[in-house]
This record gives structure tokens, C-alpha cells and sequence, in this order.
């Protein structure tokens, strides 16, 4: 007495449950990652200040969000070779300044007759060079990944 297979074969069944995580699941909780990271860089993001109107007296702040908008995720490879990934990342030229921080350092014009404008407080200043304390680093990047992971799992 044999077995007789009505819908399919265990192999074949184990080789279409295969193809399916491969080319459906896997790629699906990448992106899933991905978003979730990019949601929580978002979340650690500080919102950045313009003063406006700029030549007026009294200036007000008005927040921006250039790099807080300007963080994505971005789908790298093509899944076909069975290697791609996911980047969370940003094109704002200032980020690493951000991130990382800066030391203190002077800032000078570019042209050495003119004098730099700032406002203080807002009010508009200047001066010839400022003696800039420097910035601490947000590492809204690096902190995300440790605080992901009790969320992601293994």
C-alpha cells in the first residue's frame, strides 16, 4: 500500500514555502526594519531654527525641518541575486555635524572687509570673528540601532 499525494509532495511543498519567504516574507520585514529605523531617526531628529524675517529688528524663530524631512530609507540591490539591503540615510550636507557634533571653532567671513551678522537673543549682531563654542552630538544614527533592537528581535 502506497501513499497517494492529492494536492502536492512534501518537497514540493517545502520548496514553494521556501520560494515564498525568500521572495515574499524576507523582503517584507526588511522594508518593515527599515521603516521602523527611519521612524525612530526621525523621532531623535532635532528641528532646526530659522530666524525670520531676516533683516527685520526683531527677528522671530521659525523651526525647519530640512534634515528631519530629508531622512528616507532607500532599497539598495536588486533582490533577484538574493542580496540587497535597506539604507536609512540623508543628503543634508550638515548631518555629520549634527550627528557627531563639532569642537569649538572660529567662525570668519569669506570676504576679510565685511563682518558677520547673527542674531542674539532676537536681535541682529555682528562681528568680525565669532569664537563659536562648538556643538554636542545628537547621534540620533547611532542611538537608534541599540534602541531598535529590543523591538526587532533576532
Amino acid at each position: 500500500m502506497g501513499v497517494k499525494w492529492i494536492t502536492e509532495k512534501p518537497d514540493e511543498f517545502f520548496q514553494r514555502k521556501k520560494d515564498e519567504l525568500h521572495k515574499k516574507v524576507i523582503p517584507r520585514i526588511a522594508k518593515d526594519v527599515a521603516e521602523a529605523f527611519k521612524d525612530e531617526i526621525r523621532r531623535r531628529t532635532p528641528r532646526g531654527v530659522r530666524w525670520s524675517p531676516p533683516g527685520a529688528p526683531f527677528a522671530i524663530a521659525v523651526p525647519t525641518s530640512t534634515l528631519h524631512d530629508s531622512i528616507d530609507k532607500d532599497r539598495k540591490g536588486k533582490w533577484v541575486t538574493g542580496h540587497y539591503r535597506w539604507v536609512v540615510s540623508t543628503n543634508v550636507e550638515y548631518a555629520p555635524y549634527v550627528e557627531y557634533g563639532t569642537r569649538p571653532h572660529l567662525i570668519a567671513p569669506r570676504n576679510p572687509n565685511s563682518s558677520l551678522v547673527y542674531y542674539m537673543g532676537g536681535n541682529e549682531t555682528g562681528a568680525k570673528v565669532v569664537h563659536h563654542p562648538g556643538t554636542r552630538p545628537v547621534l540620533m544614527f547611532s542611538r537608534s540601532v541599540p534602541a531598535m533592537r529590543p523591538r526587532i528581535g533576532y
